[in-house]
Protein backbone atom coordinates (compact mmCIF):
# COMPACT_ATOMS: atom_id res chain seq x y z
CA UNK A 1 0.00 0.00 0.00
CA UNK A 2 1.50 2.90 -1.35
CA UNK A 3 1.10 6.33 0.79
CA UNK A 4 -1.54 7.48 -1.38
CA UNK A 5 -3.92 4.56 -0.01
CA UNK A 6 -2.75 5.08 3.33
CA UNK A 7 -4.31 8.67 3.15
CA UNK A 8 -7.55 7.15 1.59
CA UNK A 9 -7.95 4.98 4.09
CA UNK A 10 -7.29 7.43 7.19
CA UNK A 11 -9.97 9.62 5.93
CA UNK A 12 -12.25 6.75 5.32
CA UNK A 13 -11.46 5.92 8.72
CA UNK A 14 -11.83 9.48 9.89
CA UNK A 15 -14.90 10.05 8.26
CA UNK A 16 -16.50 7.13 9.53
CA UNK A 17 -16.19 8.03 12.98
CA UNK A 18 -17.10 11.45 11.90
CA UNK A 19 -20.53 10.23 10.99
CA UNK A 20 -21.13 7.70 14.10
CA UNK A 21 -20.73 11.38 16.36
CA UNK A 22 -22.68 13.23 13.94
CA UNK A 23 -25.20 10.62 14.96
CA UNK A 24 -24.90 10.18 18.65
CA UNK A 25 -24.85 14.51 18.56
CA UNK A 26 -27.64 14.38 16.16
CA UNK A 27 -29.58 12.05 19.44
CA UNK A 28 -28.60 14.34 22.02
CA UNK A 29 -29.85 17.41 20.56
CA UNK A 30 -32.90 15.73 19.79
CA UNK A 31 -32.94 14.84 23.28
CA UNK A 32 -33.00 18.14 24.54
CA UNK A 33 -35.13 19.17 22.34
CA UNK A 34 -38.04 17.20 24.14
CA UNK A 35 -41.11 18.63 24.63
CA UNK A 36 -45.06 17.67 25.49
CA UNK A 37 -45.66 17.20 22.20
CA UNK A 38 -43.14 14.41 21.79
CA UNK A 39 -42.46 12.72 25.49
CA UNK A 40 -43.96 12.37 28.96
CA UNK A 41 -42.95 16.21 29.70
CA UNK A 42 -45.60 18.80 31.00
CA UNK A 43 -46.72 20.77 28.67
CA UNK A 44 -45.64 23.72 31.14
CA UNK A 45 -42.43 22.63 30.54
CA UNK A 46 -42.35 24.15 27.30
CA UNK A 47 -42.93 27.87 28.06
CA UNK A 48 -38.80 28.25 28.49
CA UNK A 49 -38.93 26.90 24.64
CA UNK A 50 -42.58 28.06 23.65
CA UNK A 51 -43.06 26.70 19.85
CA UNK A 52 -43.83 29.66 17.15
CA UNK A 53 -47.33 29.63 16.44
CA UNK A 54 -47.18 29.50 12.67
CA UNK A 55 -50.94 29.53 11.77
CA UNK A 56 -53.18 33.18 11.85
CA UNK A 57 -55.83 32.32 13.28
CA UNK A 58 -58.65 35.12 11.86
CA UNK A 59 -59.90 36.88 14.98
CA UNK A 60 -63.29 36.65 15.65
CA UNK A 61 -65.93 39.27 16.95
CA UNK A 62 -66.61 38.84 20.64
CA UNK A 63 -70.02 37.47 21.13
CA UNK A 64 -73.01 34.88 19.78
CA UNK A 65 -71.60 34.56 16.07
CA UNK A 66 -73.85 34.56 12.83
CA UNK A 67 -75.76 31.73 12.70
CA UNK A 68 -75.52 30.42 16.06
CA UNK A 69 -78.61 29.21 17.77
CA UNK A 70 -79.86 31.77 20.40
CA UNK A 71 -79.82 30.43 23.84
CA UNK A 72 -82.33 32.25 26.49
CA UNK A 73 -83.01 30.75 29.94
CA UNK A 74 -86.29 29.14 31.11
CA UNK A 75 -88.40 31.57 33.15
CA UNK A 76 -89.21 31.31 36.91
CA UNK A 77 -92.57 29.47 37.28
CA UNK A 78 -95.13 31.76 39.53
CA UNK A 79 -94.22 29.54 42.40
CA UNK A 80 -90.95 30.49 42.30
CA UNK A 81 -91.49 33.73 42.63
CA UNK A 82 -91.09 35.41 46.02
CA UNK A 83 -92.61 39.10 45.11
CA UNK A 84 -94.16 40.27 41.90
CA UNK A 85 -93.53 44.97 41.17
CA UNK A 86 -96.41 46.15 39.11
CA UNK A 87 -94.75 49.28 36.92
CA UNK A 88 -97.69 51.96 35.98
CA UNK A 89 -97.82 56.02 34.17
CA UNK A 90 -97.18 58.15 35.93
CA UNK A 91 -100.77 59.47 36.52
CA UNK A 92 -100.21 63.16 35.07
CA UNK A 93 -99.76 60.81 31.20
CA UNK A 94 -102.94 58.85 31.80
CA UNK A 95 -104.62 61.37 32.41
CA UNK A 96 -103.21 63.38 29.38
CA UNK A 97 -103.43 60.18 27.17
CA UNK A 98 -106.57 59.64 28.62
CA UNK A 99 -105.78 55.71 29.31
CA UNK A 100 -107.63 53.42 31.07
CA UNK A 101 -105.77 50.70 33.17
CA UNK A 102 -106.76 46.96 32.68
CA UNK A 103 -107.14 44.62 35.16
CA UNK A 104 -103.79 42.78 33.24
CA UNK A 105 -100.13 43.05 33.67
CA UNK A 106 -97.54 41.69 31.46
CA UNK A 107 -94.05 39.94 32.77
CA UNK A 108 -91.09 42.68 31.33
CA UNK A 109 -88.20 41.32 33.26
CA UNK A 110 -87.41 38.41 36.06
CA UNK A 111 -84.92 39.90 38.56
CA UNK A 112 -82.81 37.41 40.65
CA UNK A 113 -81.96 39.54 44.31
CA UNK A 114 -80.36 39.23 47.60
CA UNK A 115 -82.26 39.41 50.93
CA UNK A 116 -81.10 42.60 52.97
CA UNK A 117 -80.06 39.61 55.60
CA UNK A 118 -78.71 36.56 54.35
CA UNK A 119 -78.46 34.85 56.99
CA UNK A 120 -81.60 33.90 59.83
CA UNK A 121 -80.86 33.85 63.56
CA UNK A 122 -82.83 31.09 65.71
CA UNK A 123 -83.09 31.17 69.11
CA UNK A 124 -83.23 27.74 70.71
CA UNK A 125 -85.54 27.69 74.08
CA UNK A 126 -86.05 24.74 76.34
CA UNK A 127 -89.37 24.38 77.91
CA UNK A 128 -89.56 24.87 82.28
CA UNK A 129 -91.53 22.56 84.16
CA UNK A 130 -91.66 22.66 88.15
CA UNK A 131 -92.17 19.29 90.01
CA UNK A 132 -94.67 18.27 92.94
CA UNK A 133 -91.47 19.42 95.15
CA UNK A 134 -90.97 23.03 93.73
CA UNK A 135 -87.76 21.74 91.98
CA UNK A 136 -87.20 22.94 87.93
CA UNK A 137 -87.27 20.67 85.65
CA UNK A 138 -85.38 21.78 81.94
CA UNK A 139 -86.35 20.26 78.89
CA UNK A 140 -83.27 18.70 76.71
CA UNK A 141 -82.18 20.63 73.79
CA UNK A 142 -81.70 18.14 70.52
CA UNK A 143 -78.62 16.77 70.34
CA UNK A 144 -77.96 16.88 66.46
CA UNK A 145 -78.44 20.92 67.55
CA UNK A 146 -76.75 21.26 70.41
CA UNK A 147 -73.63 19.25 68.32
CA UNK A 148 -74.15 21.59 65.36
CA UNK A 149 -73.44 24.68 67.61
CA UNK A 150 -73.08 28.58 66.60
CA UNK A 151 -73.44 27.22 62.87
CA UNK A 152 -76.30 25.27 61.77
CA UNK A 153 -75.57 22.31 59.46
CA UNK A 154 -76.36 24.67 56.11
CA UNK A 155 -74.10 27.41 57.56
CA UNK A 156 -71.52 24.50 58.24
CA UNK A 157 -72.07 22.96 54.61
CA UNK A 158 -71.15 26.66 53.05
CA UNK A 159 -68.62 27.22 55.38
CA UNK A 160 -67.10 23.90 53.80
CA UNK A 161 -68.02 24.56 49.89
CA UNK A 162 -66.31 28.03 50.47
CA UNK A 163 -63.27 26.61 51.41
CA UNK A 164 -62.79 23.43 49.64
CA UNK A 165 -64.89 24.42 46.36
CA UNK A 166 -63.92 27.85 46.30
CA UNK A 167 -60.46 27.63 47.24
CA UNK A 168 -60.60 30.50 50.23
CA UNK A 169 -58.15 30.92 52.69
CA UNK A 170 -59.52 31.31 56.65
CA UNK A 171 -58.88 35.17 55.89
CA UNK A 172 -60.92 35.11 52.58
CA UNK A 173 -63.72 33.23 54.79
CA UNK A 174 -63.84 35.82 57.18
CA UNK A 175 -64.14 38.61 55.10
CA UNK A 176 -66.38 36.93 53.28
CA UNK A 177 -69.21 36.73 56.14
CA UNK A 178 -67.79 39.90 56.95
CA UNK A 179 -68.33 41.92 54.01
CA UNK A 180 -71.20 39.88 52.25
CA UNK A 181 -73.09 38.62 55.03
CA UNK A 182 -72.41 41.29 57.92
CA UNK A 183 -71.42 38.17 60.71
CA UNK A 184 -68.84 38.70 62.78
CA UNK A 185 -66.51 35.07 62.81
CA UNK A 186 -63.22 34.54 63.93
CA UNK A 187 -60.85 32.54 61.83
CA UNK A 188 -60.16 30.26 64.64
CA UNK A 189 -63.57 28.81 64.72
CA UNK A 190 -63.65 28.54 61.15
CA UNK A 191 -60.54 26.83 61.15
CA UNK A 192 -62.84 24.28 63.91
CA UNK A 193 -65.50 24.02 61.29
CA UNK A 194 -63.79 22.83 58.56
CA UNK A 195 -61.12 20.17 60.83
CA UNK A 196 -63.24 19.38 63.64
CA UNK A 197 -66.72 19.23 62.41
CA UNK A 198 -66.62 18.79 58.33
CA UNK A 199 -63.19 16.35 57.73
CA UNK A 200 -64.78 13.77 60.52
CA UNK A 201 -68.26 14.05 58.72
CA UNK A 202 -66.63 13.08 55.31
CA UNK A 203 -64.77 10.59 56.47
CA UNK A 204 -67.52 7.81 55.53
CA UNK A 205 -68.28 8.73 52.21
CA UNK A 206 -64.20 9.16 51.80
CA UNK A 207 -63.54 5.39 53.24
CA UNK A 208 -66.31 4.21 50.85
CA UNK A 209 -65.22 5.83 47.57
CA UNK A 210 -61.70 4.39 48.89
CA UNK A 211 -63.01 0.82 49.03
CA UNK A 212 -64.37 0.93 45.64
CA UNK A 213 -61.50 2.04 44.17
CA UNK A 214 -59.91 -0.63 45.40
CA UNK A 215 -62.05 -2.83 44.08
CA UNK A 216 -62.53 -1.39 40.57
CA UNK A 217 -62.14 -3.44 37.55
CA UNK A 218 -60.38 -0.43 35.56
CA UNK A 219 -58.80 2.77 37.51
CA UNK A 220 -56.64 5.03 36.11
CA UNK A 221 -53.78 6.73 38.29
CA UNK A 222 -51.55 10.13 38.28
CA UNK A 223 -50.37 12.60 40.50
CA UNK A 224 -49.21 16.44 40.69
CA UNK A 225 -47.01 18.44 42.71
CA UNK A 226 -48.01 21.47 44.86
CA UNK A 227 -47.10 23.62 47.50
CA UNK A 228 -47.95 23.31 50.97
CA UNK A 229 -47.13 24.78 54.07
CA UNK A 230 -47.16 21.72 56.25
CA UNK A 231 -44.84 19.41 54.19
CA UNK A 232 -41.25 20.52 52.19
CA UNK A 233 -43.27 18.82 48.99
CA UNK A 234 -46.76 17.47 49.08
CA UNK A 235 -48.16 15.61 46.07
CA UNK A 236 -51.80 15.07 45.12
CA UNK A 237 -52.45 11.46 43.52
CA UNK A 238 -56.04 10.92 41.91
CA UNK A 239 -57.26 7.42 41.43
CA UNK A 240 -60.20 7.56 38.62
CA UNK A 241 -63.09 5.48 37.40
CA UNK A 242 -66.29 6.15 35.15
CA UNK A 243 -67.96 6.13 38.71
CA UNK A 244 -65.50 7.88 41.19
CA UNK A 245 -63.17 9.67 41.53
CA UNK A 246 -60.34 9.44 45.01
CA UNK A 247 -58.26 12.00 46.02
CA UNK A 248 -55.20 11.45 48.24
CA UNK A 249 -52.49 14.13 49.82
CA UNK A 250 -49.03 12.90 50.62
CA UNK A 251 -45.87 13.98 51.27
CA UNK A 252 -44.03 10.88 49.32
CA UNK A 253 -44.43 10.38 45.40
CA UNK A 254 -43.35 7.17 46.28
CA UNK A 255 -45.06 3.68 45.09
CA UNK A 256 -45.58 2.72 48.90
CA UNK A 257 -48.72 5.51 47.96
CA UNK A 258 -49.91 3.36 45.67
CA UNK A 259 -49.80 0.33 47.49
CA UNK A 260 -51.56 2.05 50.48
CA UNK A 261 -54.26 3.02 48.37
CA UNK A 262 -54.67 0.34 46.35
CA UNK A 263 -53.50 -2.76 48.07
CA UNK A 264 -50.90 -5.69 46.66
CA UNK A 265 -53.95 -7.55 46.08
CA UNK A 266 -55.28 -5.31 43.71
CA UNK A 267 -56.87 -7.53 40.75
CA UNK A 268 -57.72 -4.69 38.14
CA UNK A 269 -56.02 -2.60 35.42
CA UNK A 270 -54.02 0.66 36.58
CA UNK A 271 -54.15 2.62 33.81
CA UNK A 272 -50.85 4.99 34.11
CA UNK A 273 -48.12 6.79 32.50
CA UNK A 274 -44.06 5.48 32.71
CA UNK A 275 -43.61 7.04 36.13
CA UNK A 276 -41.08 4.80 38.43
CA UNK A 277 -43.46 4.37 40.94
CA UNK A 278 -45.90 3.35 38.91
CA UNK A 279 -43.66 1.06 37.44
CA UNK A 280 -42.31 -0.24 40.64
CA UNK A 281 -46.06 -0.98 41.93
CA UNK A 282 -46.90 -2.79 38.15
CA UNK A 283 -43.83 -4.52 38.72
CA UNK A 284 -43.29 -5.51 42.62
CA UNK A 285 -46.99 -7.05 42.48
CA UNK A 286 -47.78 -8.19 38.65
CA UNK A 287 -50.51 -5.79 38.50
CA UNK A 288 -51.95 -5.61 34.74
CA UNK A 289 -51.46 -2.57 33.55
CA UNK A 290 -52.01 0.08 30.29
CA UNK A 291 -50.04 2.80 29.66
CA UNK A 292 -51.33 5.96 28.90
CA UNK A 293 -51.71 6.19 25.14
CA UNK A 294 -50.85 9.57 24.88
CA UNK A 295 -47.55 8.97 26.17
CA UNK A 296 -46.75 6.01 24.47
CA UNK A 297 -47.76 8.04 20.75
CA UNK A 298 -45.55 11.24 22.20
CA UNK A 299 -42.78 8.64 22.40
CA UNK A 300 -43.35 7.36 19.05
CA UNK A 301 -43.04 10.71 17.33
CA UNK A 302 -39.65 11.31 19.62
CA UNK A 303 -38.45 8.34 17.84
CA UNK A 304 -39.35 10.07 14.54
CA UNK A 305 -36.23 12.49 15.44
CA UNK A 306 -33.42 10.47 15.79
CA UNK A 307 -30.54 10.44 13.26
CA UNK A 308 -31.32 6.49 12.52
CA UNK A 309 -33.44 6.16 9.21
CA UNK A 310 -34.46 2.38 9.79
CA UNK A 311 -35.82 3.78 13.26
CA UNK A 312 -37.65 6.51 11.82
CA UNK A 313 -39.32 4.58 9.18
CA UNK A 314 -40.40 1.90 11.37
CA UNK A 315 -41.49 5.04 14.27
CA UNK A 316 -43.88 6.42 11.32
CA UNK A 317 -45.40 3.19 10.15
CA UNK A 318 -46.41 2.64 13.45
CA UNK A 319 -47.70 5.65 14.26
CA UNK A 320 -50.32 5.10 11.11
CA UNK A 321 -51.10 1.96 12.53
CA UNK A 322 -52.03 3.71 15.68
CA UNK A 323 -53.57 6.65 13.62
CA UNK A 324 -56.25 3.76 12.27
CA UNK A 325 -56.32 2.48 15.96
Amino acid sequence: MDGKDVIIAQLRQENSELRALVAQLRDKIAKLEKNSSNSSKPPSSDIVDPQPNRTKKKKRKIGGQKGHPKHTRRPFSEDDVDRVVIHTLPDEEVRRRNLIPLDETEVALQQVDLPEQMFNVIEHHVQLYEDPYGKIVKAKLPKDIRKAGFFSPRMTALTGYLKARGHMSYSTLQAFFHDIMNLEVCQAFLTKVCTRKLSPALQPAYSEVAEFIRNAPIVGTDETGHKNPAYKSAWTWCQQTPEAVFFHISPSRASQVLLDILGEDFGGVVVCDYYSANKKFIRDYRILVQYCWAHLVRDIKFLTTLSRKAVERWAEALLSILRKL
